[in-house]
């Protein structure tokens, strides 16, 4: 892996240097200046970016953004102790990651080691075309930071998140909806933010806050894509309902069917940003599905040489969930091709996903929605398929959906 450091401040980069001096298969190199650090790129190969938001002449907003035009397939990073760190969001738009000084040691590297993983993992380098052509990433919204940070410290304290998540009544309000939906399955209702945070947990409430946070900021944004906000929406949680009551049938307790609603919510997060990211693009790759007769995914891998499954996988990686809901939501079309298949939030993705559009049609001039019936064979999931859909067409005539 092939690190470069940006920052104006000696000591700063004589401390990550001896912080990660035990990283010996890493190449770093440290610079105190943006110019030099384009300069350096010119000439070297690298894999990541991270930089500081002030320094004199080139500043990280510059630096990253001349980053991105010139060497677009580079992770942008940025670690810096800017104190409005709301301004920090809204400024470095072409920043992958955000991580505030004084980073601790186990962050810094668990957030490197994460990207190399992903690019390991997801090779395919037209993925990262239309990762380039992408303006602009959707960035962490402030309240799951400062969510993060809380559950993440030395003393968590469920009052305190709970606090957190209230002060953003909007969403707390959205994520309370879905907790509460009969898709979610609680048995008693969840009437608090603190209820919330003590019952799920940082991982799956992670996934909601999300959920809510991106729907609403693209809700208005991308009318010449000519896909359904709404739609996608709907099904999106259908899925994720679809996906705890299979989960529930395979035997998973509460935790796993949690981690299979997230899954399912999550699981068309890249098709809500191509849409909106590209919109006219999109609108290309939807009318390619009605006049072919093909899947959007087919029709997406025609238009942009990639799909929104290995989208969402890969910027849900760079985002810190778990490798697990990254497998699922990249594989939840072609399941066959995951690494290390089959698993069973794998499995219940593409299965929830299969359900959804066997029972709701949405538009009958895109073609058939297929089962990758040789993996559900090997996952020893195809006697019980039948099972599934009934279960799941009752929740729809429950009216639920």
């Amino acid at each position: 892996m092939r690190v470069l450091f940006v920052d104006d401040e000696e000591k700063v980069l004589r401390g990550i240097r001896r912080m990660l001096r035990g990283h010996v298969d890493w190449r770093m190199h440290f610079l105190q200046d943006g110019r030099a650090a384009l300069h350096f790129l010119e000439k070297h190969d690298v894999d990541i970016v991270v930089a500081d938001m002030r320094m004199p002449g080139m500043d990280g907003v510059q630096l990253l953004n001349a980053v991105q035009k010139t060497h677009p397939g580079v992770v942008r990073i940025v670690l810096s102790g800017y104190s409005d760190q709301e301004t920090v969001l809204h400024t470095v738009r072409p920043a992958h990651q955000f991580l505030s000084k004084p980073c601790e040691r186990d962050t810094l590297v668990s957030a490197l080691e994460r990207v190399h993983s992903l690019q390991s993992v997801f090779t395919n380098k037209r993925l990262r075309n239309v990762m380039t052509r992408i303006d602009s990433l959707p960035v962490l919204p402030s309240v799951l930071q400062k969510l993060e940070a809380e559950l993440e410290g030395d003393d968590p304290s469920v009052d305190r998140a709970g606090r957190i998540l209230a002060m953003d009544a909007a969403l707390s309000a959205g994520v309370l909806k879905m907790i509460n939906s009969a898709f979610f399955g609680l048995p008693t209702e969840v009437t608090t933010p603190g209820q919330a945070v003590a019952l799920l947990g940082l991982d799956v409430l992670k996934g909601l806050v999300f959920s809510e946070c991106f729907f609403n900021m693209y809700e208005n944004q991308a009318p010449n894509s000519r896909l359904s906000m709404e739609r996608l929406r709907e099904h999106n949680l259908r899925v994720a309902g679809f996906a705890r009551v299979v989960c529930g049938s395979m035997g998973g307790g509460q935790e796993r069917r949690s981690q299979a609603f997230l899954c399912g919510l999550l699981h068309d997060l890249g098709k809500l940003i191509l849409a909106n990211s590209l919109p006219e693009e999109y609108a290309k790759a939807l009318e390619y599905a009605r006049a072919n007769n093909v899947s959007i995914r087919e029709a997406e891998l025609e238009v942009f040489g990639s799909d929104h499954a290995d989208l969402g996988g890969y910027l849900l990686g760079l985002w810190g969930f778990s490798e697990e809901v990254v497998r699922a939501v990249a594989c939840h079309h072609m399941p066959g091709g995951c690494v290390a298949e089959p698993m069973r939030s794998v499995t219940v993705t593409h299965v929830a996903n299969y359900v959804d559009h066997l029972l709701v049609v949405l538009n009958e001039q895109y073609a058939e929605h297929p089962l990758d019936a040789q993996y559900v064979i090997q996952a020893g999931a195809l006697e019980q398929l039948p099972v599934w859909i009934e279960s799941c067409h009752g929740m729809l005539g429950e009216g639920v959906a």
